[in-house]
């Protein structure tokens, strides 16, 4: 399965590439008062609100991602890249976001 990789600290996260909705050179997310420590903060793309998760600090690049309820999340990421994996070498962080598995 072809995945787009993405380093967000010292972890690298794979995305489904049929999920990824764009992949924008930063975006602009603004900071929403009271939310939680896993919520970086929202953006607009495409007229829809997307919510910004904090899966680490890196910020080179924003993911907006497509959710099965057709709405759309984002991550921040540095150094983006095109990978092919084993499904089964990985395991779930989010929907549509994965990690390798570790033993």
């Amino acid at each position: 399965m072809e995945y787009i990789t993405a380093i967000n600290e010292n972890r690298t996260l794979y995305i489904e590439k049929n999920k990824v909705a764009a992949i924008l050179a930063q975006p602009r997310i603004q900071r929403v008062p009271g939310a939680g420590a896993n919520i970086r903060g929202i953006s607009l793309y495409d007229g829809q609100i997307v919510v910004y998760y904090r899966l680490g600090d890196g910020e080179g690049c924003g993911i907006i991602i497509k959710t099965d309820e057709d709405g759309l999340m984002g991550i921040t990421a540095e150094y983006p890249s095109q990978d092919d994996i084993e499904p089964s070498a990985l395991t779930a962080v989010m929907p549509g976001i994965w990690e390798i598995k570790s033993d």
